[in-house]
């Protein structure tokens, strides 16, 4: 037996000669042009298409208003003093009036009501937001900046939602309904930060984000940060980024 040194160069020249002998075998013996394969494929099932209708709109919107509910009633939002107890108390009560409000909008164009949390949005937000808020140092601040994130998406989702309805007296229905959660939001930014007037800037001279209750001219629609937890080993907090309902979270 004899040891061949197989060098770089060798590979590549020796390499070429294969893969050009192969596709000038694959073109002589079949008249296929698709790339081989071991095994069959299996079979796919489409997916059902989904159809965002304004019924769909109204169910999700519950949904999340059904969230907040549950958020802002967890054992963990009671951390917060007591000012920031009776103001989620009053959020609370709100979110309840929405839901009562939507309950007749699903009814009268012939769909059934949900009842419960937006599955994704739990799963991905708020699950994750209360067990960092229960682990915390901070607690009472980060109620404070968790609730102020949950308010903004809940106004922001009807916002969103007003470019999607179809029906015009529905879409009017969903500017008002984004009116107590907007109210909720800004009360919430002058607790994080109060003293706050008229359209403040996005970010500070260190460029770190800055809550302020108007922090644009019109309502933003981008994702909603609440910095919570406790102080990692690198020395940062962890960042809840929450953002409105999309294909994939509407109840549909």
């Amino acid at each position: 037996m004899t040891t061949q040194k197989i060098s770089r160069r060798t590979l590549i020249s020796q390499g070429g000669a294969l893969a050009a002998a192969g596709v000038v075998l694959a073109a002589c013996g079949s008249e296929s042009s698709g790339l081989a394969r071991v095994g069959l494929a299996p079979s796919t099932t489409a997916l059902p298409e989904a159809h965002v209708s304004d019924v769909v709109l109204l169910r999700t919107a519950q949904s999340v208003e059904n969230l907040a509910v549950a958020a802002l009633t967890d054992p963990v939002m009671g951390k917060g003093n007591s000012a920031t107890k009776a103001a989620i108390e009053v959020f609370v009560a709100g979110h309840r009036a929405n839901l009562t409000a939507l309950a007749p909008l699903v009814a009268e164009r012939g769909g059934t009501g949900f009842d419960k949390p937006n599955t994704r949005m739990m799963k991905n937000y708020v699950a994750g937001a209360v067990a960092l808020i229960e682990d915390s140092d901070q607690q009472e601040a980060d109620v404070i900046a968790f609730a102020h994130a949950l308010e903004g998406v809940v106004a922001a989702t009807y916002q969103a939602f007003v470019s999607w309805t179809s029906e015009p007296a529905l879409r009017a229905a969903m500017m008002s309904l984004a009116v107590k959660p907007s109210y909720y939001a800004v009360a919430l930014a002058q607790m994080v930060s109060p003293g706050s007037k008229g359209i403040s800037p996005g970010v500070d001279e260190a460029g770190n984000p800055v809550v302020s209750a108007l922090p644009t001219k019109y309502g933003s629609l981008a994702s909603f940060e609440a910095t919570i937890g406790k102080v990692t080993e690198a020395g940062a907090r962890t960042v809840v980024s929450m953002e409105t309902p999309s294909l994939n979270s509407l109840e549909y």
